[in-house]
Formats: structure tokens, sequence, C-alpha cells
């Protein structure tokens, strides 16, 4: 990805916010949905 070395401090936190920002939006689609509690109900995560 080319983010090793000096001076690509600021790419790599570009990718780690571009990775977190996904997986907050991805969590908060699943919970409007209504996928995030079937799921775990489905999978015998509930308890």
């Amino acid at each position: 990805m080319d983010c090793y070395g000096a001076g690509k401090a600021k790419k790599f936190a570009e990718i780690v916010a571009a990775t977190v920002l996904c997986g907050e939006l991805s969590l908060g689609t699943a919970v409007i949905a209504d996928e995030w509690v079937s799921s775990h109900e489905r999978l015998g995560r509930n308890r």
C-alpha cells in the first residue's frame, strides 16, 4: 500500500480512518435494518 517510510504516516492514517468508517457504517446499517439482533440470535450469541 506504499505507506511505509518517512512521510507516509498521513497516508497510513487515512487508510485506517477509512477502514474504521466502513466498519461504523456497516454496524449502523445492521442496527437500523434490525439485522444486528437477529444475527446474534441465529448464531446463539444472545446469552
